[in-house]
């Protein structure tokens, strides 16, 4: 099975992924975030987020109040949980309040309330932290910049810490490792391939390491692996599915130009 094929895979088994074409970002199921056969008390929980069309500038985790991150807003079983997410994060994020309403709603309707009846969480648009991954000049292990931080809006079960899901769950290892192996039919030269196939591996490999709880890992840090590997593994849950990675793609396709911005 190659890479994009058992990417697809994971993506239908366990869970649900569904892009958001308002915000442009995505919304992901995951029974981990809870179990819902009662829905109520999550619309509740929803109906307690902050309304309006105004930006508002939140302080990133340096203050406290209303407008701080991270922050939450519990109704009897259900939390909301909103963060930002990246590698580096700016002092602050500008935040439309009824965006972050559509985002948890989006979790509410297809998750929660939907066929699933299990938590989730939705981020805002991932242009700018896709661009930065996919940008020939990148170097993964060099600082990101702040404008690739992105925000998460998180329905789960009620938690005494935050969950950081843009951070560490694995699905977000695994979305990046798609953004670059897309990106390899945009290449211009056979070294953009060879170094997006490379960045695309490393990705899939440090998914297999993540965890949403416990001793977590962030999706940025570099797999601790002895040598060099032609295939991996990943752990879906349902058993272990075998990936052969692909050679690069010869192809004459323009390389897309991502839009710089961290506001939703």
């Amino acid at each position: 099975m190659n890479l994009t094929s058992s990417l697809l895979a994971l993506a239908g088994q366990n869970l649900s992924s569904t892009p958001l074409q308002y915000i442009g970002g995505f919304s992901h199921c995951q029974e981990y975030y809870g179990l819902f056969p009662k829905s109520r008390d999550c619309v509740k929980a929803v109906d307690l987020l902050e309304k309006g069309a105004a930006e508002v500038s939140y302080a990133v985790h340096s203050g406290i109040g209303q407008h701080a991150l991270p922050l939450s807003k519990s109704y009897g079983t259900c939390m909301v949980q909103i963060d930002v997410a990246g590698p580096r994060l700016p002092g602050t994020f500008d935040i439309t309040p009824d965006d972050v309403r559509y985002m948890a709603d989006v979790v509410l309707n297809s998750c929660v309330t939907g066929p699933f009846e299990i938590g989730g969480f939705a981020t805002s648009d991932l242009q700018v932290m896709s661009g930065w991954i996919t940008a020939e000049e990148t170097k993964l292990d060099r600082p990101f910049p702040t404008s690739t931080a992105f925000l998460t809006v998180t329905l789960t079960k009620v938690v005494p810490d935050w969950l950081s899901p843009g951070n560490y769950d694995p699905i977000m290892a695994y979305h990046f490792s798609q953004v670059a192996l897309a990106a390899i039919d945009r290449a211009f030269t056979l070294r953009e391939r060879i170094d997006l196939r490379r960045r695309a591996e490393r990705l899939l490999q440090q998914g297999e390491r993540m965890q949403p709880r416990g001793n977590r890992v962030p999706w940025w840090e570099k797999p601790r692996v002895g040598k060099e590997v032609n295939e991996t593994s990943l752990d879906t849950g349902n058993g272990t599915v075998s990936i052969e990675l692909p050679e690069p793609l010869v192809t004459n396709a323009d390389t897309a130009t991502s839009k710089r911005r961290r506001k939703i």
